[in-house]
This record gives C-alpha cells, structure tokens and sequence, in this order.
C-alpha cells in the first residue's frame, strides 16, 4: 500500500510539474520574443549579421555567396526603412555586451575558418605555378 501511496504522490507531483512547464513555456515564449525583439533592434545587430553570414561565405560557392550578400542588404534595406519607427532608446548594458562579445567571436571564427581555407589557396597557387612551369618547356632544368 506505501508503494501505491508513492505513486499517486509521483503523479500528483508530475501534473504539477507539467502545470507549471505549461505556464512557464507560455510565459518564456513572449519572454524569447522581448528579448529577439531587442537583440534584432540593437545597433549592433546589423554588424553581428555582417560577422555572421561572413563565416557562412568561407569556402562557399561564388552562387552562395551572392545569395548571402543579397540576403543581408534585403535586412539591411528592411532594417534602414523601420530605424525611424521602431528604434528604441533605452540602454541595456548586458545586451550591449553580449552583442559586443558574440561580435567578437564571430570574426575570431571567420579568422579560424578562413587560416586553412587561405592555406590550401597558396598550395594550389604555387602548384599552379610548377605546372605552368612544367607545362612551358622549362623541364629541361631537372633533367641533368
């Protein structure tokens, strides 16, 4: 009987639980929006795009890099017609932050990204080169 007393508690306390998940993912939801609705109006946040989808360029098709530049200056043109209605001048000092050190990261990681893309670029340019070496008749050099 104790052992059926427990479960009814562990049931009980489940329905409780979910009640509350319930009001806390409904409230956390507008809470989310508040918070991408200031992270999207940030003066900064056209510059953590910029960073952003400059890491998505690395190494990308010529293709997929002229949709990202045309995906950002679509935001930006959408960004530069709500400035005059949706600007909101409080300060948040946290959020300044926070945007500041993601900025930060993202061209720390392009510069990642981009070292041993600009490597195997060099190693291919100067095997270009000892071709294009080989390929004008200059192998009479390696063969005494």
């Amino acid at each position: 009987m104790q052992q059926h007393h427990h479960q009814d508690q562990d049931d009980v306390g489940g329905g409780e639980q979910n009640n509350h998940v319930n009001t806390t993912s409904s409230c956390g939801n507008h809470e989310v929006d508040a918070i991408k609705a200031k992270i999207i109006s940030h003066p900064q946040y056209s510059s953590l795009l910029e960073a952003y989808l400059a890491c998505q360029k690395v190494g990308a098709p010529p293709e997929v890099a002229a949709r990202l530049a045309a995906a950002q200056q679509e935001f930006e043109a959408r960004q530069r017609a709500s400035i005059s209605n949706c600007r909101d001048p409080s300060k948040d000092p946290e959020l300044d932050q926070f945007m500041e050190a993601y900025y930060d990261m993202l061209v720390k990681y392009r510069e990642e990204l981009t070292r041993p893309v600009q490597e195997a670029m060099d190693f291919m340019r100067r095997i270009e080169a000892q071709l294009n070496v080989l390929g004008n008749g200059r192998v009479s050099v390696f063969s005494t």
